[in-house]
């Protein structure tokens, strides 16, 4: 992973933390249920995601070959949907799991670093409280996060080369 990318992880790190673990929680309650009522699944993606001729019961076909026509297409998006949820339950799974990663990484580095990244990233406090609280000024506090997150960087490509690979190739 480069490091911009790795930047812009951090910066969503709570985020990812949390909206993907409900997100997948949703999601697969989703599939859950619909295991049991395979209908349900046919009713979320007619609801949502179907053609409207295929979906509407006011719809009159002209020919036999337009009625066959909208329900292939109805039958593939059905099938397109399926895989797409399935992609997006994997997506999450890797999302969540290589923001614990950094989480954890974070926690084990040394101390001034993991309390100021934890403090910006998992916490979401302001630059302006975090210097104030290590009685530093603005710009040792930029100094300090810069080196941090370098820090956290490099442990993370020397313990764990592939940390991320996974969710970069969903």
């Amino acid at each position: 992973m480069k490091y911009n990318d790795f930047e812009k992880r951090l910066e969503t790190l709570r985020d990812d933390l949390y909206y993907s673990t409900t997100m997948l929680e949703q999601k697969l309650q989703l599939v859950k249920e619909i295991t049991s009522n395979l209908d349900q699944l046919h009713d979320e993606y007619v609801k949502d995601f179907a053609p409207v001729a295929a979906s509407s019961f006011g719809v009159r076909f002209q020919h036999d070959s337009d009625m066959n026509s909208a329900y292939i297409d109805f039958s593939e998006g059905y099938d397109k949907f399926i895989k797409d949820l399935k992609k997006d339950i994997v997506r999450l799974y890797y999302l969540r799991d290589s923001s614990y990663q950094i989480l954890s990484e974070i926690l084990v580095l040394p101390s001034p670093h993991s309390q100021i990244l934890f403090l910006r990233y998992y916490l979401n406090e302001r630059p302006k409280v975090i210097s104030a609280f290590f009685y530093k000024s603005k710009s040792t506090f930029y100094r300090d996060i810069k080196k941090s997150k370098e820090l956290l960087y490099t442990n993370l490509e020397n313990k764990r080369p592939n940390w991320d690979s996974e969710y970069i190739a969903k």
